[in-house]
């Protein structure tokens, strides 16, 4: 099960929103926005298949909502074998062009779009999950050789 969570770090997109918007800890707010999002992927799914025997067993997978997912690694969880954290071992996220390296699937564009590099500030998704997980956000970039 740890390896599949950090070689493939998907999640539900639907079944997070629907947590999200369900969830009295965030505001009045987050939860409407979430719920919003939760619409716009019901609009999006047409149709949607989980299947069985290939995947981990999950009760939160409906049918014509279920299907998109995002990308969320465990972050900074310790990955047991390497006693290192699981962003530690996503570099195939990153702003900067990583196509040449192993197992690299080039650069997304929430990676890349509005980040500005060294400006201290969280200015999309990868940087929010930067500052969240690698906790060494020095000169010399951290985990990732990234400073947000």
């Amino acid at each position: 099960m740890e390896i599949s969570q950090l070689t493939f770090p998907y999640i539900d997109a639907y079944h997070f929103w629907t947590q999200i918007s369900n969830s009295e800890e965030f505001g009045k707010e987050t939860r409407s926005k979430a719920k919003e999002v939760c619409h716009a992927i019901d609009e999006l799914v047409l149709l949607s298949y989980y299947g069985q025997g290939y995947l981990p067993e999950t009760n939160d997978f409906i049918e014509g909502k279920g299907g998109i997912y995002q990308i969320i690694p465990r972050g900074d969880n310790i990955f047991s074998q390497s006693k290192r954290s699981f962003w530690n071992h996503c570099g195939w996220f990153h702003p900067d062009d990583k196509s040449g390296l192993e197992n690299s699937f080039g650069q997304y564009d929430w990676c890349i779009n509005g980040a500005i590099r060294s400006n201290n500030k969280v200015d999309n998704f990868y940087e929010l999950l930067d500052f969240l997980f690698d906790q060494t956000n020095n000169e010399s970039g951290g985990v990732n050789n990234y400073k947000w």
